[in-house]
C-alpha cells in the first residue's frame, strides 16, 4: 500500500511538535520507503531539503537507527539508489542541524554532521549485542544481579563508572552515539536503560514478562536467549547449580522451596512448525507471559525447566505455545497447606 508523502510528513512533525524524541518515531516500512524516495529527489536535485522539513529529519535519525555501523552516508546512498555528492551530504546535514536548533533538539556544532543526527539514536541496532553485553555485565558483576542496587538516575555517571579507562573491554560495548544521546537526552537516557535492566533481571530470574514488549525488548530477549554466559549464570542462579533434578517432572506444580511458595514449568520439546513465530511462551492463568531459554536443534525445540519464585496467589493454570501449538495444564500444589 503506498504512502502518502504529505500526509506522512504533516504526521511527523506533528509529533515532533509534541515533544516525542526522533527516534522513537515509528515508521512502517512502507512509510520508511517513501521518506526515502523523497530523500531521493533532494539528492537528485529535484526539490531542495531546507531546515523546515521534519520528515527528512525523521528519515536521517531512522536511517542512522537501522544501519549505521560506522559508516553513515554509504547507508543513506544505498536506501536511496543514488550516490550522495560531497557537497550533498553537507546541505543534508546541514537542513537535520537547522530543523533541531529550530525544534530546539540538542545538537552539536554544524561541523558535527553525522555525529548530531546520531546523537538521536540511543542505541542503532548493529551495538545492540554489545550494550546488551555490557548492562549484564553491570547487572551481574556490579549489582550482583540484585535490583534493588540499581541507581536512581542512570546517565553519564552510570556509563563512565562502568567504562572506565582502566576496564577498555567495557568502552568497547559502547558506541559514541550512545554515549552522546545520554549526554544530550539524560532523563529519556535513564528510563530506557532502566527499563532495560528491568526486563534483564526478569529475564535472568526466569520472571514473568510484561505482555507488551518494545523493539528494544525483544532484541534483549534474543540475545539473553542466545547468550551462553547469561544462561549458563542464569540456570546456576535458578537451580542452584543442579538443574538435572528437575529435569524430571512432566507438569507444572507449585511447592514451597526454602520457606517461598515457588512454581516450576517443566522442560518441553517441540517439533519445528513452519511459519511458527520464533517464540516459545509460558502464560500463567492466560495472563503473564514467560519465555523459557531454549536450545535449538536439527531435531526441534528444548525448553528449559522454569522456575518462578510466588509473592501473590498460586496461579490454577498453565500452558505454553509455540506457532499454532499449545499445551495447557492444571498446577498442581504440593505440599501447600
Amino acid at each position: 500500500m503506498q504512502t502518502n508523502y504529505r500526509a506522512l510528513k504533516k504526521r511527523l512533525e506533528k509529533q515532533i511538535k509534541q515533544g516525542k524524541l526522533l527516534c522513537d518515531i515509528k515508521l512502517t516500512g512502507a512509510e520508511f520507503d517513501t521518506l526515502a524516495k523523497q530523500v531521493s529527489y533532494f539528492i537528485s536535485g529535484r526539490y531542495k531539503a531546507t531546515d523546515k522539513n521534519g520528515a527528512l529529519a525523521v528519515f536521517l535519525v531512522a536511517a542512522g537507527q537501522r544501519y549505521y555501523d560506522g559508516a553513515y552516508w554509504e547507508h543513506i546512498e544505498e536506501i536511496c539508489g543514488a550516490q550522495i555528492p560531497y557537497k550533498t551530504r553537507l546541505l543534508l546535514g546541514d537542513a537535520f542541524y537547522g530543523f533541531a536548533v529550530n525544534n530546539g533538539i540538542p545538537v552539536f556544532s554544524r561541523s558535527d554532521r553525522v555525529k548530531n543526527i546520531m546523537a538521536q539514536c540511543f542505541l542503532p541496532e548493529h551495538f545492540e549485542c554489545d550494550f546488551f553485553r555490557f548492562l549484564f555485565y553491570g547487572y551481574f558483576v556490579d549489582m550482583k544481579c540484585d535490583i534493588t542496587r540499581l541507581p536512581k538516575t542512570l546517565g553519564e555517571d552510570f556509563i563512565s563508572a562502568a567504562s572506565s579507562e582502566t576496564d577498555s573491554a567495557r568502552m568497547g560495548m559502547i558506541t559514541r552515539g550512545t554515549r552522546d544521546f545520554i549526554s544530550c537526552y539524560p532523563a529519556a537516557a535513564n528510563k530506557k536503560i532502566r527499563r532495560l535492566l528491568l526486563l534483564t533481571d526478569k529475564l535472568f530470574h526466569l520472571a514473568p514478562l510484561p505482555l507488551i514488549l518494545t523493539r528494544s525488548d525483544k532484541a534483549l530477549i534474543a540475545w539473553c536467549e542466545s547468550d551462553e554466559t547469561f544462561r549458563r549464570e542464569a540456570k546456576n542462579a535458578n537451580f542452584g547449580g543442579h538443574i538435572n533434578k528437575n529435569e524430571a517432572f512432566s507438569s507444572p506444580y507449585a511447592d514451597i522451596s526454602d520457606g517461598v511458595p515457588t512454581l516450576w514449568l517443566p522442560a518441553q520439546f517441540f517439533r519445528y512448525e513452519e511459519n511458527a513465530d520464533a517464540n516459545i511462551v509460558w502464560s500463567i492463568d492466560g495472563r503473564s507471559a514467560v519465555r523459557p531459554a531454549v536450545t535449538v536443534s536439527m531435531a526441534g525445540i528444548q525448553t528449559e525447566p522454569v522456575k518462578i519464585r510466588l509473592s501473590g496467589k498460586i496461579p490454577d493454570e498453565a500452558g505454553i505455545t509455540y506457532g499454532e501449538t499449545t499445551r495447557k495444564w492444571a498446577i498442581i500444589k504440593k505440599d501447600i497447606g
